[in-house]
């Protein structure tokens, strides 16, 4: 969980994810509702969670043109409101999280001693993200050691060598040089 505060100075700040969801092809519609309850489920434990933002609500209708692709399937609801598996799987988890909620998972526990360094060329603009998107070498990397059982945390660059931060944020090792090597 603590991957999604790679860019807060704080690590303690409140986190909002944004933009999460399940498209096709990138999720095959027979998993949709285990992704999504299981992304839900594990950004649950993250004690500084505020909030989610599932991206998006519905479906957009194939009446209407020039959306990519996957805006077609993206929703909980499908083009005609009716709720799609994943929005029923979320709604169950939603109930079962209010009634009991997760236990935090505390920073320097079991979970994200490793984090991968992003260096971006300019940490104030967009400049050089690309490189980190869902299509190149960095994600498959993290992807990887997610699927091997330890996914990473991300931290910025800028962050790498300043021992206090990473005391914080429970990180003991990086993956990637803060120096660009």
């Amino acid at each position: 969980m603590q991957f999604v505060t790679a860019f807060a100075a704080d690590p303690a700040r409140p986190v909002w994810v944004q933009e999460v969801g399940a498209p096709a092809p990138w999720v095959a519609a027979g998993d949709a509702a285990d992704f999504a309850t299981a992304t839900v489920r594990h950004l649950a434990g993250n004690p500084n969670l505020w909030g989610i933002t599932w991206w998006c609500s519905h479906d957009v209708s194939r009446d209407l043109a020039d959306f990519p692709e996957l805006e077609y399937s993206l929703g909980l609801l499908d083009s005609s409101r009716k709720p799609k598996p994943a929005g029923l799987a979320l709604a169950g988890l939603i109930g079962e999280l209010r009634s009991s909620p997760p236990a935090a998972v505390v920073p320097g526990s079991s979970v994200h001693k490793t984090a991968m360094v992003i260096a971006l060329d300019d940490e104030h603009s967009t400049a050089g993200r690309s490189r980190y998107g869902v299509t190149g070498e960095f994600f498959d990397a993290w992807l990887q050691a997610a699927v091997d059982g330890e996914p990473p945390a991300l931290v910025l660059e800028s962050r790498a060598t300043d021992p206090a931060y990473l005391a914080a944020r429970g990180i003991t090792s990086l993956i990637g040089s803060p120096l660009r090597k």
